[in-house]
């Protein structure tokens, strides 16, 4: 609207008491690069919603905050299609977020890609890491030495 807005004290015989704040076209401009954190992220998630009539959506539901849904934009048609595929299962959902920095909760999401959920057993998953060179580790006589030579190099 291009205006701007004060809150003040309460004045006294007809004058303005002192400005408490004060809140302008570029307010918003100026206290979002300190309120929010911008980048590309992943995010593990519940899908519970996907579609939208204007704007292609989905509603997922994060695990450290199961009873508030965030709504997420996609980025295309045939991603929303892929993801109501995925309804009421976990998945790794990746794109551009933003998140309050006070709390680091998630303000929004537009995702760009994302993994469904691994099919399988964990124990076979380890077993198969152990096989193709889990053992070689029982050889070495001094592994952490190894280890802080490989993070030195």
């Amino acid at each position: 609207m291009g205006c701007e807005i004060e809150f003040r004290n309460p004045g006294t015989k007809g004058k303005l008491g002192a400005v408490l704040a004060k809140i302008t076209p570029a307010t918003y401009g100026d206290i979002s690069s300190s309120a929010f954190i911008r980048g590309r992220t992943s995010i593990y998630a519940r899908i519970e919603r996907v579609g939208g009539a204007t704007a292609m959506h989905c509603g997922i539901r994060l695990p450290e905050a199961p009873r508030k849904m965030v709504i997420c934009r996609v980025t295309s048609d045939e991603l929303v299609r892929k993801l109501g595929q995925y309804m009421y299962q976990h998945v790794l959902l990746s794109g551009r977020a933003t998140w309050l920095r006070h709390n680091w909760r998630l303000k929004n999401l537009t995702i760009d890609s994302f993994e469904p959920p691994k099919r399988g057993s964990i124990l076979k998953a380890l077993e198969s890491a152990h096989e193709a060179g889990g053992r070689v580790w029982d050889e070495i006589e001094d592994p952490d030495a190894v280890i802080a030579e490989m993070r030195n190099s």
